[in-house]
């Protein structure tokens, strides 16, 4: 059973308000969770492990919460050249 929305985010929120922090959602703090922690995998087996810890699918997760970008890429075609 969840909780109702925003019920859920109300003491982070207290205390974000408290120390003069900017109002972060928890599905934004979610998908930052996320993101930032398959920025550091390099295996399967990690990306499982962060699917696991969120509750979710494997393959919900890399679809979702998995990012490349420009230096990803051309990090791996150089890796062609070594």
């Amino acid at each position: 059973m969840s909780l109702p929305r925003g019920i859920s985010s109300f003491p982070l929120n207290r205390i974000l308000k408290r120390i003069g922090e900017k109002h972060y959602g928890t599905h934004a703090m979610r998908h930052t969770f996320a993101t930032r922690l398959l920025s550091k995998t390099s295996s399967h087996q990690e990306i499982k492990a962060v699917a696991e810890l969120l509750g979710d699918d494997y393959k919900v997760v890399v679809k979702t919460y998995l990012h490349t970008d420009e230096d990803g890429k051309h990090n791996l075609v150089d890796m062609l050249n070594d």
